[in-house]
């Protein structure tokens, strides 16, 4: 009979997403009272089915939500991370750039004190040395502050070379001295 429920029989209802698009189907075979599912039955499925969509979609919504606010609080961790290490860069090349000028601010006021304009030619040349050495040093720190820029950019390539660690150990002592 029509209204009755044939062993091949199988009622589908469709699960379409906000943009028609086929999500899946909810599938009913073989009933237990062997009756075609009345008109009312069937929109029913169709109206849990349209639910059963929405809440996929709002769990997938909720689960990319919960991505991104992951991703905005390790970008924000980052962010900061990053300032620390500015700050911390700036205050460092500060301390570094001062260093040299301070010393070399000391040697001029020296030189502008003396009476008369006298200075010892060898204390003269000892004040000369110190102003040059620390001249050098700040030239250095400012090169090394464009070559981190460049690196950064990617502009600068690294090379190998040997280097003179006495040389290196020389200059820190005569720095330090």
């Amino acid at each position: 009979e029509a209204w009755e429920w044939h062993q091949d029989d199988v009622l589908l209802v469709p699960l379409r997403d906000r943009d028609g698009e086929l999500v899946g189907y909810l599938s009913v075979d073989d009933p237990v009272d062997r009756l075609v599912p009345s008109t009312e039955a069937i929109e029913l499925l169709e109206i849990f089915g349209h639910h059963a969509v929405i809440a996929m979609e709002n769990a997938r919504l909720y689960r990319q939500r919960d991505l991104q606010a992951r991703q905005l609080r390790e970008a924000g961790e980052r962010a900061q991370e990053l300032h620390a290490l500015r700050s911390n860069f700036v205050s460092t090349i500060s301390h570094e750039l001062r260093t040299p000028l301070t010393a070399l601010r000391a040697f001029v006021d020296a030189l502008l004190s003396v009476p008369g304009g006298e200075v010892p030619p060898d204390r003269l040349r000892h004040i000369l040395g110190i102003m040059n050495e620390e001249t050098q040093r700040l030239a250095r720190l400012v090169e090394s502050v464009l070559d981190l820029n460049r690196f950064d950019s990617g502009d600068l390539r690294l090379e190998h070379e040997p280097v003179d660690i006495a040389a290196v150990v020389e200059d820190t002592l005569s720095a330090l001295a």
